[in-house]
């Protein structure tokens, strides 16, 4: 037998519960800890994920108005060699 095992065999009850009381208090209190900072994480890998998406939207629409400019500058550069002088 550990020695542990041994004070707490020699305790009293009611003091074997306020052992037992505690021991189950850490254990919750530990679950706890666990969990808020699970949700932590979980929140932000969220935030990570819809800035990305917001990053990708941005992306797409610059390219869309680039590809939009560069159409409107070359039709207006070809109207211009067109034209005789």
């Amino acid at each position: 037998m550990s020695v542990a095992h041994k004070l707490f065999l020699d305790l009293p009850a009611p003091k074997k519960l306020v052992v037992i009381l505690w021991l189950f208090l850490v254990v919750v209190v530990g679950l706890l800890g666990l969990s808020y900072m699970t949700i932590e994480n979980l929140s932000a890998a969220r935030a990570y994920v819809g800035g990305e998406g917001l990053w990708s939207k941005a992306q797409k629409q610059a390219s869309t108005t680039c590809c939009a400019t560069q159409s409107r500058i070359r039709k207006k550069t070809s109207k211009a060699i067109k034209r005789p002088f």
